[in-house]
């Protein structure tokens, strides 16, 4: 299969941008799709998260598929989302429809693979082929409790918004989701 990209959500790193084992899993497991030439580019992820840093942790994982052989040049970084509903928005709104993508592989940890692929489906909406992938070995009962209340407050937050309509879920993002309207992160403001 060829993908017209494959994002790779983050999930940690230190203030030096050295990324922890699930992060490192997850881009290692996307450049391995490069190299395999199933697609050209590699869409990173993620915010500037840590107050004792300016690196953004999409700016980390670029430099580590970098360092793992892959030409910079194929590597976009998106900065702006802050968890998995931000990273499906945001590629999407500002990397991929511009491009007229739509065979997506998204690249995440094993534990994650689920409801990564229900936000991505809600997000993206029928026109896309969104594929998901598990990288590592990181699943436990404490980090599927954790998913398991994730999805709850997912569903609840994006509750009867149409899969692809792209402005009712922009809408809810930024009134509803903590993590954009101000109430957990600042608040996001887009043009």
């Amino acid at each position: 299969m060829k993908y017209d990209c494959v994002i790779v959500l983050a999930n940690e790193m230190s203030q030096d941008g050295t990324l922890n084992d699930e992060s490192d899993a997850r881009i290692s497991a996307a450049v391995s799709f490069v190299f395999n030439r199933q697609s050209d580019c590699l869409i990173c992820c993620g915010w500037a998260y840590r107050p004792d840093t300016n690196l953004t942790i999409a700016e980390a994982l670029k430099r580590k598929a970098s360092t793992l052989g892959v030409d910079p040049n194929k590597i976009l970084c998106e900065t702006k989302s802050r968890d998995t509903v931000g990273d499906a928005f945001f590629t999407k709104r500002m990397m991929v429809e511009s491009r007229k993508w739509s065979e997506i592989l998204v690249v995440t940890s094993d534990y994650h693979v689920e409801r990564t692929r229900k936000v991505f489906e809600l997000f993206y909406g029928e026109e896309f082929c969104i594929e998901v992938v598990g990288a590592g070995e990181f699943d436990s009962h404490e980090k599927q409790e954790a998913e398991r209340k994730s999805l709850l407050a997912f569903e609840a937050t994006f509750d009867g918004v149409r899969s692809g309509d792209d402005k009712a879920l922009q809408r809810r993002l930024l009134e509803n989701h903590p993590f954009y309207n101000g109430k957990v992160h600042p608040k996001l403001n887009l043009i």
